[in-house]
């Protein structure tokens, strides 16, 4: 994904997770925890430049920040701990999501680079939801998910110009932001693209009614 070599991430990425299901699926019930996987995974992001891609909105060619970093996933994370009677000690059942967003926003990349982009959207959008849907049945997993999820999503409503689901998604962004509490000032960069791009969106979105 990093060398643009989008397809064939994309064919990666849908093998990861078919084996990674396959796998959860063998652990028994009682030892599935996902309260285990806590919020500070969040806080050891770095912001870089590759963190995003700018991008023109169709309206009225305003910057939107698109979150471009693929979700990567720690070597220590892919063992079960077979000692472990009661629950999973890594947060195993992280990946699964963490494939299904590098999923979706592979799909984006491709859909901004393409002739033919909104089919593309469309399968995009769809895994981000799939994998927001995800997120919201495990309690404290992929809090910060949430965010580039709901960002992300933005562009998409906004680049098919779905505005009013555009709004409706920065809206989400912007509680979602209020909601995380403590996070490092490591992470405020990227808090703060989110945080530009709910912005962008209100400015625009408020103009015609204002004209009006």
């Amino acid at each position: 994904m990093e060398q643009g070599r989008l397809e064939e991430a994309v064919a990666a990425f849908r093998e990861a997770l078919k084996m990674t299901s396959a796998q959860l699926q063998n652990v028994p019930e009682e030892k599935v925890n996902v309260s285990a996987y806590h919020r500070s995974e969040g806080t050891r992001r770095l912001s870089s430049p590759q963190s995003w891609i700018s991008n023109e909105v169709s309206s009225k060619g305003s910057p939107f920040l698109v979150y471009s970093s693929a979700e990567k996933i720690r070597q220590e994370s892919l063992t079960l701990d077979e000692s472990c009677t009661s629950s999973i000690s890594t947060p195993f059942l992280s990946i699964v999501t963490k494939i299904l967003f590098n999923l979706s926003l592979t799909y984006h990349m491709k859909a901004m680079t393409s002739h033919l982009p909104e089919p593309v959207y469309g399968n995009a959008l769809q895994l981000y939801e799939h994998t927001y849907n995800v997120i919201a049945q495990s309690q404290g997993m992929g809090d910060f998910l949430r965010l580039a999820i709901l960002n992300d999503v933005a562009h998409i409503h906004y680049k098919t110009r779905d505005f009013v689901a555009a709004e409706r998604s920065c809206g989400l962004l912007w509680r979602a932001v209020l909601d995380m509490e403590g996070f490092e000032s490591r992470m405020s960069p990227i808090v703060e693209g989110f945080c530009k791009n709910v912005i962008h969106v209100t400015f625009n979105c408020s103009q015609p009614a204002a004209a009006a």
